[in-house]
Order: structure tokens, then C-alpha cells, then sequence
């Protein structure tokens, strides 16, 4: 009675009319149910019903023809090896099983090897602890696994390399260590990699370049260390690129102008369209990267956000930066950039986040900017800029969108006169991230 949905469970009728059940056909033409006429099982779909309790020993040995299995948002407990870690084979039919978002502990049992059928696999948001099983790599036929939001712990298996039909790994937020095995290059039909919130570690394989329909590769929030390589660029369907809070030093390879994504797509099976791919994230914060901001990245036209701020980058802003055209969010915060803020940059009219704050930018605000007529928040404080800061900006403030516009006008003798403005007092540039950390 605590379910959400149980209607003519443990009733007169057959179990294939029960909700969330549907068997095999069992009639003479093979494509019509008899609902008050049991027959195998093919189907348990019973996700958000309010489940409780631990996974009944019925469910492995009663249906032997079982295809699909969801109790995905429940309060199912225990583990899938309470009473036999061979248990979990006996669901040998089994091509879709989904315990997303329970509270199943212990460890994935080795013999989850042997569902040879499985296509799908979501075990995210669990307790599952220990280590990956290197038999996950017996699962051949799989095309979606997820085991994020686990206690998983170790090290990732190379046999993971031999499921060459998958599309989808998210192995996110678990505690994983030690590097990305070579064999991931050999994964040709991978769409979506998120090894991101782990331990990973060790220089960053130029392999992943193999990877060519890449479109989401999150890496964030790990220790990946040692220079991006360059081979990255061969990703031209990237559609986000998620490399901030790790451990890279060296400069910007000029080669990400490459994930611009001009070719079409022609795996129309695994993609939803066929049209051109375009890099819409970037994202390099919190690392220890140096040098100039590549000329080559403002071609990076499809470009929504850009965020390389908590680094040691220098130099000037390229004076055609308005070839990005797309770009919402631009933060280069916390860096040493130099010279003037160019007034290309009043040409970026999707704008909406600008963060150039805490660098060494000289000169007066731009009275360009003022045509940003999106802009929601503007930070410049911690420069060098003096000035005034034109009217049309202060439009910006009064009129439209711009909630938030911080410069350096604070202070007894402030370094810029503003009206409109949050004042800050200019204060000494400290940078959390240099490239002389460890």
C-alpha cells in the first residue's frame, strides 16, 4: 500500500496485467497478451514507486527470461551479492538492468560478467564500494554504463577497452585513481566520456584523439597533469570540453581552434542529427596553464563558454576576439593579463557574463561595452584601469539587465569614477594557482 502505483498487483488478474509488468508473447500468432494468462516475464518497470526493503531472492531465480529490469529511484537496500556473488548471473537474458538512485551497497559482483546481453547498465547514486570489476569488460554488447555517484575506489580496468560498442561511460564521482587506460582509445563509438570528481591522475592521453565522435569529455576535478596535449584538437564534434581543476601546466594549444566542428557527422546512429558539431564549453580553470591566449581560438566562432580563469596567463587579449560571436560567458579572471581590454570586445553582443577581473589590464573601460546590451554581470576590479566609465554603460545598469558591475572606485583616491558601479579598493593580486606550485 506504500507504493505510488500498484494497480491489480496481487490480484485475480494474471501477472502480465499487474502495473509495470509485461511478459513475452505467448499466443499462437506471437504479438498479442492475454493478460489473465501468465506467461515469462520480460519486463519489470517499477522506477519512483516508493520501493523499500532489499532485493527479493525471488527475483533472480523466477524469471529466467527476464529482459529489462528498472527500479531505478527507490529506497531498494542491501547488496547485489548478499546471499551468492554468483546470484546476479541467473539474469543471463537480461539487456537493460537500472538501479539508479537506491541505496545498494557492497560491491558489483564479478559475475555481472556474464550478462553477455546487456546492453544498458545504470548503477548510479548508490553505496557501492570496492573496486570496478575487471569482468565488465565480458560485457560486449554494452552501449550505456554508469556507475557515477558511488564510493567505487582503485584503479579503472584495462579490460573496460574491450566494450567497442559503447556509447555512454560515466565512471563521475566516485574515488577512483591512477591513469585512463590506453585501451579507452579503442572504445571508436564512445559519444560521452565523464570521468570528472575522482583521483584520476598522470599525464592526459593524446589517444582520446581516437576517440572521434567524442562530443562530451568531462576530465574536471581530478589530478590529470602534465601539458593538454595537442591531438585533443582532432575532436572536431566536441560539444563540451570540461578540463578545469586538475594539475596542467604549459601554454593554450592553439589546436582546440579545431573543435569548431566544421565536418558533418556521419554516425548517424549514435548521434541524434547529422548536421554540423560545434565546441559550446570550454572550460581550463584552476590549473596551472601559462602563456598567451592563442589568436588561432578566436576563430572558435560556435563558442558559448569560456572559462581559463585560476591560471598564469599573460599577455594581451587578441584584438579580434569579436570573431567568437557566440560567446555568453567569457571568464579569464585571476590571471596576469595585460595591455588594454580591447573595444572588439563591444562586438560580442550575446554576452552575459564578463570576468576580467584580478589581471593587470591598463587603460580606461571600453566605452564599446556599453553596446552589451545582455550583459548581466561585468567584474573589472583588481586591474589597472582609470577613468571614467562611460554613460552606455551605465545604461546597461539602469535600463536593462546589468545587475552587477564591479570596478575599482572605492577607496580615497579611487582609481575610477563610476555612478553606477559596486566600488572596490584595488588590492594587491594574489594568485591561488601559479606555475611555480607544485
Amino acid at each position: 500500500n506504500k507504493w505510488f502505483h500498484h494497480d491489480s498487483w496481487l490480484s485475480s488478474k494474471g501477472i502480465c496485467g499487474w502495473y509495470g509488468i509485461r511478459c513475452h508473447p505467448h499466443t499462437k500468432n506471437g504479438n498479442v497478451h492475454d493478460d489473465d494468462n501468465d506467461g515469462d516475464l520480460s519486463h519489470i518497470e517499477l522506477p519512483r514507486n516508493n520501493l523499500q526493503g532489499l532485493i527479493p531472492l525471488e527475483l533472480y531465480t523466477t524469471f529466467p527470461y527476464l529482459q529489462v529490469l528498472d527500479l531505478s529511484d527507490n529506497g531498494i537496500a542491501g547488496s547485489l551479492d548478499d546471499d551468492d556473488e554468483t546470484m546476479i548471473s541467473k539474469w543471463s537474458s537480461l539487456e537493460k538492468l537500472n538501479f539508479t538512485s537506491n541505496n545498494i551497497a557492497g560491491s558489483i559482483p564479478y559475475a555481472i560478467g556474464e550478462l553477455t546481453k546487456l546492453k544498458e547498465l545504470y548503477l548510479a547514486n548508490n553505496l557501492l564500494g570496492d573496486t570496478i570489476p575487471q569482468s565488465l569488460g565480458m560485457l560486449v554488447k554494452l552501449k550505456h554504463l554508469d556507475l557515477s555517484g558511488n564510493s567505487m575506489k582503485g584503479t579503472v580496468p584495462y579490460e573496460m577497452g574491450r566494450m567497442k560498442e559503447l556509447s555512454t561511460l560515466n565512471l563521475a564521482w566516485n574515488g577512483l585513481v591512477g591513469p585512463i587506460p590506453h585501451e579507452f582509445s579503442e572504445m571508436q563509438t564512445l559519444v560521452t566520456l565523464d570521468v570528472s570528481h575522482n583521483n584520476l591522475g598522470g599525464p592526459l592521453l593524446s589517444e582520446l584523439s581516437y576517440i572521434t565522435y567524442l562530443t562530451i569529455l568531462r576530465l574536471n576535478d581530478n589530478h590529470f597533469s602534465g601539458e593538454i596535449p595537442t591531438e585533443i584538437g582532432n575532436l572536431v564534434h566536441l560539444d563540451e570540453l570540461h578540463m578545469n581543476n586538475n594539475d596542467f601546466r604549459g601554454t593554450l594549444p592553439p589546436e582546440l581552434s579545431n573543435l569548431e566542428g566544421l565536418g558533418k557527422l556521419l554516425l548517424i546512429v549514435l548521434l541524434s542529427d547529422s548536421g554540423p558539431r560545434v565546441l559550446h564549453i570550454l572550460n581550463l580553470a584552476h590549473n596551472y596553464l601559462e602563456g598567451e591566449f592563442p589568436p588561432e581560438w578566436t576563430e572558435m566562432a560556435g563558442l558559448q563558454q569560456l572559462d581559463m580563469s585560476y591560471n598564469g596567463l599573460n599577455g594581451e587579449i587578441p584584438t579580434f576576439i569579436d570573431g567568437m560571436k557566440n560567446l555568453r560567458s567569457l571568464n579569464m579572471a585571476h590571471n596576469d593579463f595585460s595591455s588594454s581590454i580591447p573595444s572588439a570586445m563591444g562586438s560580442l553582443y550575446k554576452l552575459e557574463y564578463l570576468h576580467l577581473d584580478n589581471n593587470e589590464f591598463e587603460s580606461s573601460v571600453p566605452e564599446e561595452l556599453g553596446e552589451l546590451t545582455n550583459l548581466k554581470k561585468m567584474a573589472l576590479q583588481n586591474n589597472f584601469l582609470t577613468g571614467d566609465v562611460d554613460d552606455r554603460i551605465c545604461k546597461l545598469v539602469d535600463e536593462l539587465f546589468l545587475t552587477q558591475l564591479s570596478v575599482d572606485c572605492g577607496g580615497e583616491t579611487p582609481a575610477i569614477l563610476c555612478d553606477c558601479c559596486i566600488c572596490h579598493d584595488h588590492e594587491p593580486i594574489v594568485h591561488l594557482n601559479t606555475v611555480d606550485e607544485p
